[in-house]
């Protein structure tokens, strides 16, 4: 689905994966909540398999395939993964198998904390911790006034990506498109 969607958008996708953290939910989709991690590991290196190769083989703990096409391949080679999380195994995921960081801190003070667990994780790994990029998410903030201003302190600190949860300010369609226009006109002040 990813690969077709980048193909149809003509290469402007990408994939945010996170662990989750709510086992109800990963019990019910009926994966062993322990195990979450590890799942979501190989189930990210098969993925990529799958994207780039012309004939992908994967043999892993959980997921084992061959003699298998997957098409169409994704527009971008290769197809980001952006993870997201707040632990330092998640701050490792993110250097070793991700492209990016998806921050949806739960405060100002604990994005700080994981960036430093994120720093470490890159030091670590050899790589520059300037070279992994970060995508911010408001998603605590209230209103569009609020998330500007959480906004704006992130910038401050050199940071200039930002998932906005628009929809959550709004009641229907209408709403969600006044509410665009809104952040839009604000943010461009």
């Amino acid at each position: 689905m990813w690969a077709t969607l980048d193909v149809l958008s003509g290469g402007r996708m990408l994939l945010g994966a996170g662990i989750g953290w709510m086992e109800e939910e990963i019990t019910l989709l009926g994966a062993p909540y322990h195990k979450r991690g590890a799942l979501s590991d190989e189930y990210i290196r098969a993925m990529r398999e799958l994207w780039q190769s012309p004939d992908p083989t994967f043999h892993g703990a959980y997921v084992n395939f061959s003699g298998i096409k997957c098409e169409p391949k994704p527009v971008q080679q290769p197809f980001p993964v952006w993870i997201g999380g707040h632990s330092a195994r998640a701050m490792r995921r993110v250097v070793e198998l991700g492209d990016g960081w998806l921050a949806v801190p739960k405060s100002y003070a604990n994005f700080h904390d994981t960036n430093e667990l994120l720093a470490r994780a890159a030091k670590n790994a050899g790589r520059d911790p300037r070279s992994v990029p970060v995508m911010i998410g408001t998603l605590y903030a209230p209103s569009v006034d609020a998330s500007l201003a959480d906004i704006k302190k992130y910038q401050a600190l050199g940071y200039d990506s930002f998932i906005v949860p628009v929809p959550f300010w709004a009641q229907d369609l209408n709403g969600v498109l006044a509410t665009m226009e809104e952040f839009a006109r604000k943010a461009n002040m």
